[in-house]
């Protein structure tokens, strides 16, 4: 249906018609500029999904039967969950793609998605280029997802059986469905899509209950079964945009460290849960508590935007977090194909300077990913995006 606020400009001088096509678009085109503390936030989860795939401490000192070793590696398998990351990026992709538009009455369908989309999927092209030629398939914690649509060769199975995406494939689908969430909250509200999308994703993950985390499940449920801490997020957008606090005290910083111990200690309880000792407590996986653990990470999320707003985050950490995708996309192939250079018997033989050798390869090799892939694609996805962006014709 056409708006007919631009429709009524055709009987308006060129000049008035000009003005009155100005202020019907600006309503709905978003404000621009980023957010402080985002890319901090941004950088610190994904160095933990990182830690969580290529520990810090190497498994060789665990497994040498030193006492100090294996409580370090306990140590670090516990405080660094990959999998409460991931709900920590969802929660701020949600924020993220609705702040922009909280206060407008639609979304430009093809501005939109054309940004996203390129954003997100140019990069992915690229790694997935760079997983087929490289036949990479031994990654043990990238199988769960299923999508069977490339085959990498005989016998060496399938790209999306091996490589973490679900989350991607999940954001996607996000970016898909949220002009049309955004047009239902204009209606409903965004609080109850949050309690909706709880009930979904516990729905989803009953028919399937001991799956581990939201990537077992089949192709297409793997976004509503994670898709509660990404509303949660818009909510939070939108309560920031159209429903802002007073900015705390600066001498007050006990509530923020609060809610920092709080999100550790989701944390812990999650992986402890999901990983119990042997006739302890039965199995409560990632999939039944992540939802719950983004209620913390909610609030946490809220508490740390509002310490930014009265302190400027570390500036290298938001340079950093610039090229956190590129991190989170191309780590465990930086470890694979490191695993293939380098000889078995020299990361043995000498594995805490193998183990620090592959973390600079890791580092060095998402910093040139992220130069020559994923800053060339947001350029793209932007300029893509500005050209479908309507404009008020020139007086």
């Amino acid at each position: 249906m056409a708006d007919p606020t631009l429709n009524s400009t055709q009987k308006l001088p060129r000049a008035e018609a000009g003005m009155a096509v100005a202020m019907a678009t600006s309503a709905d085109r978003p404000p621009s500029g980023r957010i402080r503390g985002l890319d901090t936030l941004r950088f610190l989860a994904a160095f933990v999904v990182v830690v969580s795939h290529i520990p810090l401490l190497p498994i060789s000192v665990a497994h040498s039967g030193v006492r100090i070793g294996v409580f370090l590696e306990a140590l670090q398998r516990s405080l660094f969950n990959g999998t409460a990351a991931v709900v920590v990026f969802f929660l701020i992709s949600g924020f993220v793609i609705h702040h922009p538009y909280a206060q407008t009455t639609r979304v430009p369908l093809a501005e939109f998605w054309c940004r996203r989309w390129l954003r997100i999927c140019l990069p992915l092209f690229a790694v997935t280029l760079l997983a087929m030629a490289f036949s990479l398939k031994d990654f043990p914690l990238f199988w769960q997802v299923g999508f069977r649509w490339i085959p990498l060769g005989p016998g060496q199975g399938y790209l999306f059986d091996t490589l973490i995406l679900w989350s991607l494939v999940a954001e996607l689908i996000y970016y898909l469905i949220y002009p049309g969430l955004h047009r239902v909250a204009l209606r409903l509200g965004w609080a109850p899509l949050v309690g909706i999308s709880f009930g979904l994703s516990w729905l989803v993950i009953s028919f399937q209950p001991q799956a581990r985390v939201a990537g077992n499940f089949t192709n297409w449920l793997c976004w509503l079964a994670a898709m509660p801490p990404w509303v949660m997020g818009v909510w939070l957008a939108d309560r920031h945009v159209n429903h802002p606090s007073a900015p705390p005290d600066p001498q007050r910083r006990g509530r923020l460290w609060g809610w920092r111990l709080a999100l550790l200690a989701g944390s812990l309880a999650t992986k402890a849960l999901s990983s119990p000792p042997v006739g302890t407590w039965p199995v409560i996986t990632y999939s039944w508590t992540m939802p719950c653990f983004g209620i913390i990470a909610l609030f946490w999320l809220r508490a740390e935007l509002a310490g930014f707003s009265v302190r400027p985050p570390v500036a290298w950490l938001e340079k950093l977090g610039l090229s956190s995708y590129s991190l989170y996309l191309v780590h465990i192939p930086a470890r694979e194909i490191w695993a293939r250079l380098v000889a078995t018997e020299f990361a043995e033989n000498h594995f805490i300077l193998s183990n620090l050798a592959l973390w600079l390869a890791a580092l060095g090799f998402s910093y040139l990913f992220f130069q020559l892939i994923e800053l060339p694609s947001w350029k793209f996805a932007r300029r893509m995006a500005n050209f479908y962006t309507v404009k008020a014709p020139v007086p």
